[in-house]
């Protein structure tokens, strides 16, 4: 027995001759109207789509005996941060497959636990019982939070980017900078990030100049797919916090504070200026990245995470 699913749209005409050619060599099965697919649940609404996990949720909660856990209101509080004094755990499996049920939430619909779960992924190897903790909190705080999801609505042919980015200085494991980004598409996120950087930075400047380096690599990427899906970009604009690294952008010549770096890192330069995209000042309390890049306190933390995840809860 092979089973294997996959999703697949288009106009009426593409969606019949696909499955047509699927016809050929394969039994297959088809369901129009999707509900369910691979943990992820799917609600059709008049405006857009919602995505959601909220059964995953529930099993995992009951998997792990986490319902009568007290309520937490973020993923990573930072306080709790501050305790590095803690034992190695003698077995790792637990902690390993909590962390495991995180990302593939963070992956599908919950974008607003991306930097908890890349935070704890980095603990895999030698965790604490602390990082234990932390990480049975995070599934609190879902469980909490488990009407959330993400919505799509229908896009142009042609499309605006619009990207944003942040970087943390020298908050990583080895003084390493943390840096996040999210691509949207009109109102849909279409990708995000949130990683540590596998160099050392000398200065937040250069740390926010090299989250837009790799926010415009990554974007790149994601251009060449949609222009294979017979797109056009119609203009791409980068956001990003820090005055200095948007100046450093924006400028073809050579500024002390980056001779020191590789000169693959300075690709964005030409093509800012050959136009393929738009470097653009947002103060930092407009920034949505900044979810990827630290542990928030409460307030600021909802303030960004509303922009990512929506409730499942019917239009009024």
């Amino acid at each position: 027995l092979y089973v294997d699913d996959i999703i697949y749209g288009g106009s009426k005409n593409d969606v019949h001759n696909f499955q047509k050619q699927l016809e050929k060599y394969f039994e297959i099965k088809t369901t129009f109207a999707i509900k369910n697919y691979v943990g992820v649940e799917f609600e059709k609404h008049t405006d857009y789509i919602f995505l959601h996990q909220k059964s995953f949720i529930e099993k995992i909660v009951k998997k792990y005996e986490l319902e009568e856990a007290k309520f937490r209101s973020v993923p990573l509080d930072p306080s709790s941060l501050e305790n590095t004094d803690s034992e190695f755990l003698e077995d790792k499996k637990l902690f390993q497959s909590i962390v495991g049920s995180l990302n593939y939430l963070a992956n599908c619909t919950r974008p607003d636990i991306l930097f908890a779960v890349n935070w704890l992924a980095r603990r895999m190897t030698n965790p604490t019982k602390a990082d234990l903790k932390r990480a049975k909190n995070c599934v609190v705080y879902v469980r909490d939070s488990s009407d959330l999801g993400m919505k799509f609505y229908a896009i142009d042919h042609e499309l605006n980017l619009k990207v944003t980015c942040d970087a943390s200085f020298a908050s990583g494991d080895e003084r390493k900078s943390i840096y996040g980004f999210v691509t949207m598409i009109g109102k849909n996120i279409f990708h995000c990030k949130s990683k540590q950087l596998s160099l050392i930075n000398l200065s937040v400047t250069e740390a926010e100049y090299v989250s837009c380096v790799m926010s415009w690599k990554e974007t790149k990427w994601i251009i060449n797919i949609l222009t294979e899906l017979c797109h056009k970009i119609n203009s791409v604009k980068l956001y990003c916090d820090n005055q200095g690294a948007v100046k450093i952008c924006n400028t073809t010549s050579s500024i002390g504070r980056t001779r020191h770096l590789d000169v693959k890192l300075h690709f964005i330069k030409k093509d800012v200026k050959d136009n393929l995209l738009e470097v653009i000042y947002v103060p930092g309390e407009f920034n949505v990245a900044d979810i990827f890049t630290k542990p928030l306190a409460r307030n600021l933390f909802r303030r960004f995470a509303t922009r990512l995840v929506e409730d499942t809860k019917p239009d009024a």
